[in-house]
């Protein structure tokens, strides 16, 4: 599946977030710099630092591993 993400935005305030592309590319856009989206590809990493709400948006099918530091966090719904 690509496209938009399953929600408008999350926010992890316990930690950085750690992403990690296995395969495929995707967008990180963090809420405080929209214009300065990164784009990951296979193999590539990013830090969302803590209280950054961001999305993550596939450019194509991906797999990705992501740490995030709990136990609480919060999300916005579309």
């Amino acid at each position: 599946m690509t496209g938009d993400a399953p929600h408008g935005g999350e926010v992890h305030p316990d930690g950085d977030e750690i992403l990690y592309v296995i395969s495929g590319k995707l967008h990180v856009m963090g809420e405080s710099d929209p214009n300065a989206a990164i784009e990951l590809g296979t193999g590539d990493a990013c830090i969302v630092r803590k209280g950054e709400w961001h999305r993550v948006i596939m450019i194509e099918p991906a797999q990705l591993i992501h740490i995030t530091p709990g136990p609480r966090g919060d999300y916005r719904p579309l």
